[in-house]
């Protein structure tokens, strides 16, 4: 599950390299607002990126893991979809933290993840205490992700890197302008096409990025 989310995190890595360094520099160079605007715009096309892998894998997954490793193990294939949705968020936390270093300010983007680490760690343990199925950690790590992303690094670099509240949302819209119908039409391609020859899943591979693009 982690080889197949961090080989689609690899691919999305790739373009934040090339960009990553250009919003430093314009920082750097003082354009504040230059810096800000790139910084947006790469997140709204950064989750574009991962999406356009990340559904794809997450409908055919058991295609994929079926050719993959034959023998699927006991929760491999739910674990394998669950890491995916983990990363689409992880997009945007990515993204938004290379401001952070940018500015020097990452001292409360630190003391955040560790409390939630923390945090994360005691209610796992209560859970698994009181008979709790393995897949909270999956669910526990899903919050923890939509939260870093949406509500923990716009809070900082809103009191810390001087972003405006309603340009980070306008950037959220964009995301979810392209997340919600690519995931309602390609649940919708998976339903209707499938996965069960190479010429089903080939054909719903096809679809669901075309759906994306």
């Amino acid at each position: 599950a982690s080889q197949i989310g961090n080989g689609i995190w690899q691919f999305v890595g790739s373009f934040r390299t090339a960009i990553d360094p250009q919003i430093i520099k314009l920082y750097a160079a003082g354009d504040y607002e230059g810096s800000k605007k790139l910084t947006l715009r790469s997140a709204v096309y950064t989750f574009d990126l991962i999406l356009l892998l990340a559904l794809p894998c997450f409908f055919l997954m058991n295609f994929i893991l079926n050719l993959w490793l034959v023998e699927v193990p006991d929760y491999c294939l739910i674990f394998a979809q669950w890491v995916i949705l983990q990363r689409i968020p992880a997009a945007i936390d990515g993204t938004f933290f290379t401001p952070m270093v940018a500015s020097g300010r990452i001292k409360r983007n630190a003391l955040f993840a560790i409390a939630s680490s923390l945090g994360m760690l005691g209610i796992l343990y209560v859970i698994f205490k009181l008979g709790g199925d393995v897949m909270w950690v999956q669910y526990i790590c899903l919050i923890q992700s939509v939260c870093f992303s949406f509500i923990v690094k716009p809070y900082i670099l809103y009191k810390d890197v001087n972003y405006g509240i309603r340009e980070m949302l306008l950037c959220f819209v964009e995301c979810f302008k392209v997340m919600i119908p690519a995931f309602a039409f390609s649940y919708l391609v998976y339903r209707f096409v499938g996965e069960d020859t190479f010429l089903q899943a080939g054909a719903s591979l096809i679809l669901i990025m075309a759906v994306v693009c």
